[in-house]
Order: C-alpha cells, then structure tokens, then sequence
C-alpha cells in the first residue's frame, strides 16, 4: 500500500472481475464473494460487505442477481428440454479490497452458515419445492432461496413470515367444483 505524507495507509483501489458468490449473516448484512482483476487463484478472492462495493448505482449487485435468475430460468428450462438463454457475465467495476474481511467463512462453510433473513419474508425471493408430513403439527415446508440455498421450517413459520406466498403454494392443490 502506498504511503502518504502524514505516514496514513490509503485504501488501494482494486478492480472488480466478477461476484462469485453471496450470503446472508445473522445480522442480516449481505457479503459478496468477490474475485479481484489479475487474481484469479480462489485463494485471493475475498468475502466483503455490500458497503465496500462502492459501486454506481450497485450495478455489480444487480448484474451478479440477475445473472442468479437467468441461471434458475436457464435449469428450469432444461428439465423441460427448450433451449436456454446465455446467462451475461458481469462487467468490470471498481471497488475497494478490505484485507479485515478476508476470515469470513468461504464457500461450503459460508453455505452452512446461511440463515434466512429476519422479519417477513413475504418481499424476499425464493421458491417453495415442496412440503411433507401428517398434519399442521408436523408439516414442513422446504424452500430454495435465491443463491441456492436451501431450508425447511413448519408451515405455521411460513404462515406468519409469507402469509400471500403460502397462499398462493397452497391454492395450487384446492380444486372448488
């Protein structure tokens, strides 16, 4: 790092390649698996808060969300035997490297770290795959999150955080005749 004259570290700008990955902590802060420009070794890719992206208008965030979504479209799509859509591939961006963050569980650990966000859920994305059990006591609820990971909860957990969303799963298997 450069030195300036009142002997003060500043803060090297790095260039942003591409997001590689995201979760959640349990106090709802969003960090980014984030691989640096001229760093292509996973060992040099680092875990940042959203905060350090400093970023016009979060365009990194957007591009790296939607490209989750083209993916989940893309594989759905597959199962059914259409053609997909190119997933686009986020472009360069500058943001700043902080060395402080870099003892955030990576990869497999981070995924068993992952909870889901607190409060309603009603606004956030994910998809419901499935439910089992014999009665409201013991029926669970399992649900993909976006970024893939995965959960389950009783269904009266699902009742009070996305009341609408299981509505809506649920009025898939009422017939009225």
């Amino acid at each position: 790092m450069a030195k300036t004259d009142d002997n003060h570290e500043n803060d090297s700008i790095y260039l942003v390649d591409s997001i590689q990955d995201h979760f959640v902590d349990e106090d709802g802060c969003m960090y980014f698996q984030v691989k640096w420009q001229g760093h292509e070794s996973s060992k040099e890719w680092t875990w940042e808060p959203q905060t350090n992206l400093e970023i016009e208008g979060d365009m990194l965030v957007k591009e790296y969300f939607e490209s989750l979504g083209k993916r989940r479209k893309r594989v759905r799509r597959s199962a059914k035997k259409q053609p997909s859509s190119s997933v686009t591939t986020c472009g360069t961006k500058r943001g700043r490297r902080n060395e402080r963050h870099r003892t955030v569980p990576s990869g497999r650990t981070a995924k068993l770290a992952w909870k889901p966000p607190r409060g309603s859920w009603e606004h956030e994305p994910f998809h419901i795959d499935g439910c089992e059990g014999d009665s409201a006591e013991t029926l669970m609820i399992y649900i993909t999150w976006l970024g893939g990971h995965k959960t389950r909860h009783k269904v009266d957990v699902l009742c009070k955080k996305c009341p609408q969303k299981m509505l809506r799963y649920l009025e898939q298997y009422v017939s009225m005749s």
